[in-house]
């Protein structure tokens, strides 16, 4: 079997669609339609996330919500289901052991933060060469009158 990921249509109303599509067979037969779970990550469908299940019987693909978690998609067309169950980060490569009995998960987590600067009137009349140039002084002046403390 081979697997087939694409998308139809694009932008936010984009509907991703799963084929499968039997090499065994003598006869040419037509591709399988899966229609994945709508929180199916964008990065498993076209980084090669999506894969069959050691058994053949499914697919697991990565689905994001409040965080990123492994989805298994059984090719009979019954519901799928959650295989993992994080609560934070995302996921960004699994894959099955040798002895198909144990499943490896990368994780990442991103931190970002935000600072605000403010302008006050002595600063908003000078440049911003001039502003770094007078903070470094006085903060030089600080510096020296610590030192002359000790």
């Amino acid at each position: 079997m081979i697997l087939i990921a694409g998308t139809h249509n694009s932008g936010p109303g984009a509907h991703a669609k799963l084929a499968v599509v039997d090499l065994d067979s003598a006869s040419a037969s037509a591709p399988r339609i899966i229609d994945p779970d709508p929180r199916i990550a964008a990065d498993s469908l076209f980084t090669g996330g999506a894969r069959f299940s050691p058994d053949g019987k499914s697919l697991v693909y990565v689905v994001k919500d409040k965080a990123a978690n492994l989805w298994m998609q059984p090719l009979d067309g019954s519901p799928g289901h959650q295989i993992t169950n994080f609560t934070a980060d995302l996921i960004t490569g699994f894959r099955w052991s040798p002895d198909c009995k144990t499943l490896a998960v990368m994780r990442t987590h991103s931190t970002s933060d935000v600072v605000v600067l403010r302008e006050t009137n002595e600063q908003s009349a000078r440049s911003w060469p001039d502003r770094l140039t007078h903070s470094c002084r006085a903060l030089k002046r600080r510096r020296g009158k610590h030192d002359a403390a000790k």
